[in-house]
């Protein structure tokens, strides 16, 4: 397993340096985030299959002289370093390294989740933003993978999603074009690539990963410069975390239960800071308990 490579403190601090800076609030994951939204059910609500029917993980922007470009950040041994997107995102690496694939999926998927709120909130030009931007992102690192792979391709998909949005079709048409969405993410799991890694372990590293994005967005959230789309892309993360929990949790119940526990009590607290999908006035949970349980987690993930 990979060293630990998930400090939020580190992250907060070249967030307010500028290293790390919202794309109108959007923030990056890690290994595709920082080295790169579920049916509570079964174990202690999470260890049942998750429903996206009901986001962005790790691509920000960066102010560089004036123009925004997106990074992501590469973490490694402790030291964080800038990385062009489309070089953390490579088709290569992604058909290799399960973690990065999933991660790239769950971008996505928060992404989508986000986007869905923003519709459902009466804002289509920000859910059209949502929806375009996992194209260019993500998606167009994705699809040579899945072709080579008999997968189903969803670019066409994500084109019709971003378009309706900014055509402002009703909330059903909407709805429609999301769930199409979340079904392709679904059928995209099935051609994960294989690698020397448990699936546990991979599992375990997306989820804490996506953990840490909900935590750190959640606390930038209350700081002096959060927005309502700050608070959005966390909200994102969170949902795509409480489905990969789903799929992760019944994987580590039984041989990794040291951290099933504390990735049960960080969803558990995300529960609560994220109950509503509007950013609160005051933030309902104390924000070093929301980056300390996430921090724990993907601490015990990384020692592993």
């Amino acid at each position: 397993m990979r060293p630990s490579k998930y400090p939020v403190q580190q992250f907060c601090k070249h967030l307010k340096e500028g290293r790390i800076m919202h794309s109108s609030g959007t923030s990056t994951a890690y290994w595709l985030s920082c080295a790169v939204f579920g049916v509570l059910l079964g174990v202690s609500g999470y260890a049942g299959a998750a429903s996206d029917t009901a986001i962005p993980t790790q691509f920000s922007a960066q102010k560089v002289q004036g123009q925004e470009d997106r990074v992501a950040m590469e973490q490694t041994a402790g030291q964080t370093t800038g990385q062009v997107v489309d070089d953390a995102v490579d088709p290569d690496h992604i058909a290799q390294d399960p973690v990065a694939y999933l991660l790239a999926l769950d971008t996505i998927r928060a992404y989508f989740w986000a986007g869905q709120i923003a519709y459902q909130s009466n804002d289509p030009g920000t859910a059209g933003e949502m929806f375009e931007a996992p194209m260019v992102d993500v998606y167009v690192n994705l699809e040579s993978f899945l072709n080579q792979q008999g997968a189903r391709p969803f670019g066409e998909a994500l084109s019709e999603a971003s378009d309706a949005a900014f055509l402002e079709k009703s909330q059903g048409d909407m709805q429609a074009a999301i769930d199409t969405i979340f079904d392709s993410l679904t059928a995209a799991e099935q051609v994960t690539p294989k690698s020397d890694r448990s699936p546990e372990d991979s599992q375990a590293e997306v989820l804490a990963d996506l953990l840490v994005r909900a935590a750190t967005q959640y606390n930038s959230a209350f700081e002096a410069d959060g927005t309502d789309r700050t608070w959005l892309n966390g909200y994102g993360f969170y949902k795509a975390a409480q489905y990969r929990a789903s799929v992760a949790l019944p994987l580590l119940s039984q041989q990794k239960t040291e951290i099933h526990s504390a990735f049960l009590k960080a969803m558990e607290i995300l529960d609560q800071a994220y109950k509503s999908s509007a950013r609160p006035v005051i933030a309902p949970i104390r924000q070093s308990s929301v980056t300390d349980a996430a921090q724990h987690a993907a601490d015990l993930v990384g020692a592993h």
